[in-house]
């Protein structure tokens, strides 16, 4: 982790935001410590095998959260 974790956020952001199904990105906590949320629709085999379990050292937790629309 030698990067501050909002540096490697948006450098991969461009990136995780491309996996179908992926909804959004955000900067959370698992187990105390920072980490990259990945927030999608739904959990799929695709997105399990296209989104990496951790990025430049930051833990990458996959969150369910369904559709995320305007109001």
């Amino acid at each position: 982790m030698n990067h501050p974790i909002e540096e490697v956020l948006e450098s991969s952001a461009d990136l995780l935001m491309s996996v179908p199904g992926v909804v959004g990105v955000a900067q959370g906590e698992s187990g105390g410590r920072p980490c990259i949320k990945v927030l999608v629709a739904s959990m799929t085999s695709e997105i399990s095998a296209s989104v990496p379990d951790e990025i430049s050292g930051y833990a990458v937790v996959i969150d369910p959260v369904g559709e995320i629309r305007t109001q």
